[in-house]
């Protein structure tokens, strides 16, 4: 059957099967998937096996995992005899020894010299020397080493009870190794189990790698998992005025337990002040490097911190950019919290901040750093903020009953649960006991009194009832006997009709009834059978035409993962370019132009041939020109920064004066704002 089918939809069929294995889609989805097409069994063994096999030969590390090459058996690895693998660390703790494996016998290259000597040739001594290709072995063997699957498939975590392993403990001698050790060899392998979750989800062997984990918890409790910030994701925040500082204090303490260095850029408060804040509310400062922008400008004598870096002013964006880079290359954070986008709109107007926050943008993604940036709830509509969401991760407005988005459980209960006190009572002194009698009695008499008032009411309103009742009764007495009068008149009608009817009835009795024409008849039928032939048709056609359908929306979608997944690489490659290739003066270079307009092509075939949604193809287009826009800025802010670090080591080794370098940096900041 494969053997007849046309070569270019073979080939279709198989390219689109090799992009589902590389996107690790699940073996059962993707048997699903081609027999949706119209495929046996034998023609989907067929071409999963021929894409296993072309992933296999691109990629040199292991095979697919969670799917394996039908007919073809899995080699078995060899273990190093010279290098003492982590697994054994345990084994040795235990006292547990494995059963030795005989080594396989290595084949001498001497061993077919004999066979030669019938040639005629005996000094062939040259072939003892180690060529590359003895030493490829070795190198492999140590390449199965590193990868993780080979971890799980050894005897991972055979690790005895608590009391078995005192009890060997106490019975072995103790292996001299210290506490880093012990800790280091265990972080190595829960990061290899950590890999392997994402991997090992629709795998058969991923059971019992589960079992094994939930089996072996001591070794889970050892290692604390702490979030890998090489995804790194850019966040917008939409605080409410009212309830910034509390956001703000939340946020800090949320990403203070994920990571372990995080740059703080302050535009809103003295340092002092913000340390002081987070150490009252238990928050670690020596995780934050600062970058502050206000308390030079609002104290004179402040005292300069190991963990700040202090700039002018607020509106010196080119030294705050400046800081921030430096900040970013030399203390290598995991996170960076930027506080606040409002602040600058303050300052400045939205263009100029928008070209600062552009290039920030494309610093951060290129170290790869979580970033976090805060803005007011008033200032979300601006045309700034708006433009900026188009190039973050994720846009989340915490609003007064929602901060679970922060991760934190007691979100709103945090800061706004008001805790009531209960009222002390006043203590009773002895001489009151008698006015506390007196004013019971008095208590009782009144119930009394409103017991009497009340059952006078009542007595009153159901007087009112029955007259209002006596009432109802007579009008539906009068109503009732305009009902019968009416019936009665229709009866009498009804006779009149009878009479009429009758006399129709002996009218048409009078008349003869026509013949029916028999042509008439026979076409009447033959135009039945006809309807019938051309719905049976119809139906034929309908069902064929929904396989069709279903087909090629399969390819369809196929294509168009495809074409997204082009897409959103052609879209990052932005963040891949050096600024400093872009010259601001010129513009963009030719190549990079050739690249924005094959870019464009591409994005409009998709279009044309309906890849994409119109909503899509609106998006791609305004991405890329904004994407334009942020190389530009971000050239321009990157030669500005290095024009103001000359201007800096100029200025420290005293060869321009103070007024010079406050005049060059006022006109830094001129060309930046122009």
């Amino acid at each position: 059957m494969v053997m007849n089918m046309d070569e270019n939809k073979k080939k279709a069929i198989l390219k689109a099967t090799i992009n589902l294995v590389k996107t690790r889609t699940p073996k059962e989805d993707i048997e699903i998937s081609l027999k949706e097409l119209g495929l046996n069994d034998e023609e989907v063994k067929f071409f999963l096996k021929n894409a296993i096999e072309d992933c296999n030969k691109e990629i040199d590390t292991e095979p697919v995992p969670e799917m394996s090459v039908p007919g073809k058996k899995e080699e078995p690895k060899k273990e190093p005899a010279k290098k003492e693998n982590i697994l054994d660390f345990f084994s040795k703790k235990e006292g547990k020894k494995e059963p030795e494996k005989a080594a396989p016998e290595k084949k001498d290259p001497k061993s077919f010299i004999p066979k030669l000597k019938s040639g005629g040739r005996k000094n062939v001594q040259e072939i003892n020397e180690k060529s590359f290709l003895d030493a490829k072995p070795e190198k492999q063997e140590k390449e199965k080493i590193s990868q993780p699957r080979d971890l799980i498939k050894k005897p991972l975590l055979e690790i005895k009870s608590d009391a078995e392993s005192k009890s060997v403990a106490e019975s072995k001698q103790p292996i001299e190794s210290s506490p880093k050790m012990m800790t280091t060899n265990l972080d190595i392998i829960a990061n290899n189990l950590g890999k392997l979750k994402s991997i090992s989800k629709h795998d058969s062997e991923s059971e019992s790698v589960q079992k094994q984990s939930v089996s072996k918890q001591p070794v889970a409790k050892v290692v604390s998992e702490k979030p890998s910030y090489m995804n790194a994701e850019l966040t917008m925040l939409v605080i409410p005025n009212k309830d910034y500082g509390k956001g703000m204090t939340l946020l800090a303490r949320k990403i203070s337990r994920d990571y372990n260095k995080i740059v703080y850029v302050n535009l809103n408060e003295l340092y002092d002040n913000l340390v002081n804040r987070l150490r009252k509310e238990n928050i670690d400062p020596k995780k934050f490097y600062f970058i502050d922008a206000v308390t030079m400008a609002s104290v004179k004598d402040f005292t300069k911190h190991g963990n700040c870096s202090f700039v002018s002013s607020p509106n010196s964006l080119v030294e705050l950019s400046l800081a921030i880079s430096r900040a970013l290359t030399n203390e290598k954070p995991q996170a960076l919290i930027f506080d606040s986008i409002s602040t600058l709109l303050i300052y400045e107007n939205e263009t100029t901040v928008t070209k600062f926050i552009h290039s920030l943008i494309g610093k951060i993604k290129a170290m790869s750093v979580t970033a976090f940036f805060t803005a007011l709830e008033g200032d979300s509509q601006t045309e700034a903020i708006k433009d900026l969401t188009m190039f973050v991760d994720n846009v989340n407005t915490l609003t007064e009953f929602e901060l679970g988005e922060l991760g934190v459980s007691s979100g709103f209960s945090a800061f706004n649960q008001i805790q009531q006190k209960p009222v002390p009572r006043a203590p009773q002194p002895a001489l009151r006991k008698d006015m506390n009698i007196l004013a019971k009695a008095l208590e009782a008499e009144n119930k009394k009194q409103v017991t009497m008032e009340k059952n006078q009411l009542i007595e009153g309103e159901m007087l009112a009832l029955r007259k209002r009742l006596d009432e109802m009764q007579s009008d539906r007495k009068n109503e009732l006997a305009e009902r019968i009068e009416g019936k009665m008149k229709k009866l009498d009608s009804l006779s009149s009709l009878e009479k009429q009817i009758a006399e129709l009835d002996k009218k048409i009795g009078q008349n003869q009834e026509k013949p029916i024409n028999s042509l008439l008849i026979n076409q009447i039928e033959k135009l039945e059978s006809k309807i019938n032939q051309l719905e049976k048709k119809l139906e034929s056609k309908e069902d064929v035409r929904k396989n069709d359908l279903e087909k090629f929306t399969l390819k369809q979608k196929l294509e168009l993962a495809e074409k997204k997944r082009e897409l959103d690489a052609m879209m990052n490659d932005f963040y891949a370019v050096d600024p400093s290739q872009v010259d601001p003066k010129k513009g963009i270079s030719k190549g990079l132009s050739k690249k924005l307009q094959g870019k464009k092509k591409v994005l409009d075939k998709a279009y044309k041939r309906g890849l994409i949604t119109t909503q899509a193809y609106k998006g791609g287009k305004k991405r890329i020109k904004g994407e334009i826009k942020r190389l530009e800025y971000s050239a321009q802010v990157a030669s500005l920064e290095k024009k103001l670090d000359a201007l800096n080591e100029a200025y420290d080794s005293g060869i321009i004066t103070r007024d010079s370098y406050v005049k060059g940096k006022a006109r830094l900041e001129k060309l930046l704002k122009n």
